[in-house]
């Protein structure tokens, strides 16, 4: 519906736009064709999450659900492999449990409920509408501060492609992400192989994104919608506020950028949400859940989102952790000798949730632990890429850890500016205002206005505020800010401060904005203090609504405009279709699909847009031995003898993007091998067609000297 909606609100304009009005048909193809795969992958998850019973809310059973779904794909990916009847078959117990369930439960009678407050979840419709339309265009037609696709394209959905192609999650030792535990790459290959994607038969690009894309990016958009639910949960169960809460969370504009790309940050604050629901509280809607199961449900929830982002470990884990250990400790009803709890009673609480403690540790680490057999098995070092310097190198030189090392340390010098610019201040967070901004080269990672207000935030601090002024809710304020708090530190000292990583204080932020808005509606059950929870609710969702959709729209992709020649930014219903755009670099089709046939392509520093590409080629990441550089090293400046060896190998052609290898070498660094003068003057003499962004040169037969 929001497609037909889009595809029929506006008349498009330019190039771009007339090949949308005729092709967003078919990705919408492709998004029907997706339902089935969406529809089997939640309804196994509920079935999962259906074991617990009553005892958990809506959005932690499918957490719950979908963290067993996840890893049960994961090892299956990795010991069985990759296809269609390995999908199915991790797939079918949660069916058959979801089946089971119907059959004994009672037909009811429906109730419409007619109270003011069941139009509540409304308040996640703008949030929603955001997600599912931006989850809707092909990766690289939006997101400029995520370099329009670049992580997924070259990384997210490419390393699954690969894994589809060898039939199994392999070792890639040209693409160092493949060593991360890759929790929703391993489910984007299945997601792939149930659709029937097959990368060795060389499909169009255009098929391939419809078929794999953009079903793994609605897919990756469910669990924000399920990290909403689940905050919805923390907060509030019943009242306005939850659902504040996860319309606040659902329309932030980091949300919605990462939340509908095929990335995995969704994935690890969802499984984080739910965890912190059990975490803040003993039981469900219906009682309390016994506390060794509580362990283990949050053990298995925080460890299945360290897998699917390493980054929830210092950012979800840890914290949540520590404020587990903190309630078994410091919660008076566990105290010996409080006046309120007999001495007895008081310490069998405290046994019962040191040993809740004690399980989910054991149960996290469980969840890790084929991930570091995995890694230990391929290269020798369980935690590759992290800790070779005392865990080993794996098939890195000591060059290349440095690299990996220093491009994901703490920027020295930084000061405490760079929390407002990425944090509080920024568009991504929805602050309101501020100054325009234009990205550089080497930092594309900025929206287009710095420096706002933050209005969202300041209803955070106020709800925490009033939280913790009432005794009912000190324990859950006081569990908020310290989570925040550690984010803040840990995004500080162990990464390299890019605003995105900050997606998970999203988390405690959504659940404060929600206790403001639950501070009137409980003090007051009518009149004044119903409608101010109702104008908070409302402001908590517009403002991050607003933002968001400012982001979407300064966001697309611009296109030449054939009448004026100039740059036209298009609408974002216009893109839907951008697949079948002429002109398009990059989206409809790849250009080294226009090489001849029997063509084999070494790229060199131009990954952005592999997975579109259908000609062979041979790759290596930022953090990788690009295979040109020891051919370089042997030809010692002798452009026949590169070429006899490039052919040696079934090089055909070499793919130089000099803009990105640029880039790289300002931020990230590049072999010294790979120097762009020195490439300049060896392939100078090769054929190809040059730009001053790009090259693609022909290989010269290995007889020509």
């Amino acid at each position: 519906m929001l497609l037909l909606a889009a595809g029929a609100g506006g008349t498009p304009s330019g190039a771009a736009g007339v090949g949308a009005a005729v092709g967003w048909l078919g990705v919408l193809e492709a998004v029907l064709r997706s339902s089935g795969l969406l529809a089997g992958f939640w309804l196994s998850a509920w079935g999962l999450g259906g074991l617990l019973g009553p005892r958990v809310g809506t959005g932690q059973r499918l957490a719950v659900g979908a963290a067993a779904l996840l890893l049960a794909g994961w090892l299956a990916a990795w010991l069985l492999g990759v296809s269609r009847g390995v999908a199915v078959g991790v797939a079918a117990p949660g069916w058959l449990l979801l089946i089971r369930e119907a059959r004994r439960r009672p037909v009811r009678r429906v109730r419409v409920a007619r109270r003011p407050g069941s139009l509540a979840p409304l308040l996640l419709a703008p949030g929603l509408a955001l997600l599912l339309l931006a989850a809707c265009l092909p990766p690289g037609a939006v997101w400029g501060v995520e370099a329009f696709g670049y992580d997924a394209l070259s990384y997210h959905l490419q390393i699954p492609r690969e894994w589809l192609a060898a039939g199994r999650m392999a070792f890639l030792p040209h693409n160092v992400y493949a060593s991360l535990p890759g929790l929703m790459e391993a489910a984007y290959a299945l997601a792939m192989a149930a659709l029937g994607v097959d990368p060795a038969a060389g499909p169009l690009a255009a098929d391939r994104a419809a078929l794999a894309a953009v079903p793994c990016q609605l897919l990756h958009a469910g669990f924000a919608v399920v990290a909403a639910l689940c905050i919805r949960e923390a907060t509030d169960r019943r009242g306005v506020a939850g659902w504040a809460a996860g319309g606040a969370f659902l329309a932030l504009p980091w949300v919605v950028v990462t939340g509908s790309s095929a990335y995995n940050e969704a994935a690890a604050i969802a499984l984080g949400a739910a965890a912190l629901g059990l975490v803040a509280a003993d039981g469900g809607p219906r009682g309390p859940v016994p506390p060794a199961v509580r362990g283990a449900l949050i053990g298995l929830l925080l460890g299945a989102a360290c897998l699917a982002k390493p980054t929830a470990g210092f950012m979800l884990a840890l914290p949540l952790g520590g404020w587990m250990l903190g309630r078994a400790l410091l919660d008076p009803r566990n105290r010996v000798g409080s006046p309120c709890v007999p001495g007895l009673i008081a310490r069998r609480r405290r046994s019962a949730a040191l040993r809740s403690v004690a399980v989910a540790t054991a149960v996290g680490s469980a969840v890790l632990s084929p991930w570091l057999l995995r890694n230990a098995l391929w290269t020798g070092n369980p935690v590759h890429p992290f800790a070779t310097s005392t865990l080993g190198l794996g098939h890195w030189t000591p060059e290349l850890a440095a690299r990996w090392a220093e491009a994901h340390a703490r920027p020295a010098g930084a000061g405490l500016g760079v929390l407002w610019r990425q944090w509080l201040g920024n568009l991504g967070f929805a602050a309101v205002g501020g100054t325009p901004v234009a990205a550089s080269v080497t930092d594309v990672a900025r929206f287009g206005r710095e420096g706002g207000f933050p209005i969202l935030w300041l209803l955070a601090a106020l709800g925490a505020g009033f939280a913790f002024s009432r005794r009912r809710t000190r324990g859950l304020a006081a569990g908020l800010v310290g989570l925040l708090a550690f984010q803040l530190a840990a995004w500080w000292l162990l990464t390299h401060h890019q605003s995105r990583f900050l997606v998970f204080t999203a988390l405690p932020g959504a659940v404060a904005v929600g206790l403001l808005v639950a501070r009137p509606a409980r003090s007051c059950r009518r009149g004044p203090g119903v409608a101010l929870a109702g104008l908070l609710a409302v402001l908590a969702v517009a403002v991050p609504a607003a933002a968001g959709f400012a982001v979407l729209w300064g966001q697309t992709r611009a296109f030449l405009d054939p009448a004026t020649g100039r740059p036209v930014r298009a609408a974002p219903w216009e893109l839907v279709g951008a697949l079948a755009a002429p002109g398009v670099e990059g989206l409809d089709t790849h250009p080294l699909d226009a090489l001849p046939p029997g063509s084999r392509v070494l790229v060199v520093a131009d990954n952005g847009g592999l997975f579109y590409a259908d000609t062979p080629i041979v790759y290596a990441s930022a953090f990788d031995e690009n295979p040109l550089a020891p051919l370089m090293d042997r030809a010692a400046g002798d452009p026949a003898l590169l070429a006899a060896d490039l052919r040696a190998a079934g090089i055909t052609h070499v793919w130089i993007g000099w803009s990105e290898l640029a880039r790289l070498g300002a931020t990230y660094g590049v072999d010294p091998r790979l120097d762009p003068a020195a490439l300049g003057r060896i392939t100078g003499g090769w054929p190809g067609e040059r730009t001053p962004t790009r090259a693609l040169l022909r290989v010269p037969p290995a007889t020509t000297r």
